[in-house]
């Protein structure tokens, strides 16, 4: 029998894709931990590779990047043990909320009891305490 030309086999089908995605730089993602790893890392210190793949991600997730840069200002702030602009650092930020609800205070209400309140569930009369 023979093969008909018009119609790529699955072999010539895969070759044609992974040519395309090798010419345009794209792949598979990368694991979230590899992701994390390669953006925290000096880029001084990554292989020409991990260059191009963190290239890649910041050109793709601009907020990533803003999210690194804001992890590296806090890491230099512990480091030099300074506290003058952390709160200035933390409403400029997109996390303001979360530092808003570090910065209020709890009121001793009867919310707060109610939440401090931990009740055991009930496991039956064959489950021992």
């Amino acid at each position: 029998m023979r093969r008909c030309d018009v119609t790529p086999t699955l072999r010539q089908e895969t070759r044609r894709r992974r040519a395309g995605k090798a010419e345009n730089g794209l792949g598979h993602a990368p694991a979230a931990r590899t992701i994390v790893r390669l953006m925290t890392l000096e880029h001084n210190n990554l292989t020409k590779a991990q260059k191009m793949t963190v290239a890649a991600i910041e050109e793709r997730l601009p907020d990533l990047v803003e999210a690194g840069d804001v992890i590296e200002s806090f890491h230099k702030m512990l480091r030099s043990k300074s506290k003058d602009d952390l709160e200035a650092r933390a409403a400029r930020s997109f996390v303001a909320s979360f530092a808003n609800g570090i910065i209020r205070d709890w009121g001793s209400g009867p919310e707060r009891d109610n939440f401090n309140l931990v009740e055991r569930p009930d496991r039956g009369p064959d489950h021992q305490a």
